[in-house]
């Protein structure tokens, strides 16, 4: 190996290096800046997220306040399926997915338990029906026992599930602090 050509490699070993010492300021400031907008992205959606979750257990306390409120009346109703869309709003939009797994799963318990309370008021109130129907007939008494026995019972459950929702709708740790 000669000298000038061990002299061009080192040269040119000493300028590559120089020239990558220059570039290496905007090669860091682009490897900042993309990696602040993921940070920054990050926590918008984090932000965002969290907003939703708070919106929507704000929403579901309030809609099942008021079913506390429609259950606490003494008449056999059925709470009306447009009064009770929300759950069934998340959970068809992708919104529940806010929710921690274990509020979610309360949650839809108790909206269960509300869809169980109005196929049963909806018996209650076709039992009545039948009865009305029958006054006067030999199936009059029978039918109007049947009638007496689940109205007593479908208030028991309406009270019951009020209690369980009305618990549930006032516990701190559960719902944001906001509501």
């Amino acid at each position: 190996m000669s000298f000038p050509f061990v002299f061009s490699l080192l040269w040119n070993a000493l300028l590559n290096a120089y020239y990558w010492l220059l570039s290496l300021p905007t090669f860091l400031a682009t490897l900042l800046g993309v990696l602040t907008a993921f940070l920054l992205n990050s926590f918008a959606v984090r932000w965002t997220n969290h907003n939703t979750r708070n919106r929507l257990r704000r929403d579901l306390r309030i809609e099942l306040r008021n079913c506390v409120t429609r259950l606490r009346e003494y008449q056999v109703k059925r709470i009306a399926t447009d009064t009770l869309y929300l759950w069934q709003l998340a959970v068809h939009s992708g919104d529940a997915r806010f929710l921690r797994s274990n509020e979610r799963k309360e949650i839809a318990g108790y909206y269960f338990a509300l869809d169980n309370y109005n196929y049963e008021a909806e018996l209650v109130r076709k039992f009545g029906e039948d009865w009305r129907q029958s006054i006067g007939l030999k199936s009059e008494l029978p039918k109007k026992k049947l009638w007496d026995e689940r109205s007593k019972q479908i208030r028991r459950t309406q009270e019951d599930l009020a209690d369980r929702i009305e618990e549930f709708v006032n516990r701190v740790d559960f719902w944001p602090r906001d509501c």
